[in-house]
């Protein structure tokens, strides 16, 4: 419906980190366009992505990520684009 993760999360009455988490399930399963649910700059996208992608198998924790970013990134934006590339 056009909503932001935050707008979602309020209206619904639930965590914005639970509507995240069923973000990244729906694009993972490629129900969702991560460009499309998150608002997120070309630029901040890529360098999300080329961390997870630098960070090889280490990426697979949320924390590890989130601090190589310099926790400049809500663990759920992480949590969506990583959804993405997997």
């Amino acid at each position: 419906q056009g909503l932001s993760p935050d707008q979602i999360a309020k209206h619904r009455e639930l965590k914005i980190s639970t509507v995240y988490s069923h973000l990244s399930d729906g694009i993972e399963a490629g129900l969702l366009d991560v460009k499309n649910v998150l608002e997120l700059e070309d630029g901040d996208f890529n360098a999300i992505i080329s961390t997870i992608e630098s960070l090889g198998e280490k990426a697979d924790s949320l924390k590890v990520v989130f601090h190589a970013l310099d926790e400049a990134y809500d663990y759920g934006v992480i949590r969506c684009v990583m959804a993405s590339v997997h």
